[in-house]
């Protein structure tokens, strides 16, 4: 037992081991992947069962506006820095 406690990192700060990100920042862009996906399936599902009606077709719309979103606060600027490693700032 003494040896386990001697190897356990104190120093560890929550924003080193999500990518100098806050937590619910990782949660929150990862719900909305997983919503962008479940969004297409739905949409593929409806477009078999009924056709290209209104619904699917926004439906695929806003998946990629979600995936839009989750590109624009998690790919890196020019500086290196994605706006979701600037929240915590």
């Amino acid at each position: 037992m003494l040896l386990l406690r001697s190897s356990i990192r104190t120093d560890i700060d929550a924003s080193n081991m999500f990518g100098h990100r806050p937590p619910m920042i990782n949660i929150a862009l990862s719900l909305m992947m997983l919503a962008g996906f479940a969004l297409i399936i739905g949409a593929i599902i409806m477009v078999r069962r009924d056709g290209w009606t209104r619904k699917p077709l926004l439906m695929l719309v806003l998946a990629g506006i979600m995936f839009a979103n989750v590109a624009i606060w998690a790919v890196p600027n020019e500086r290196g820095v994605a706006p979701a490693e600037a929240v915590g700032e």
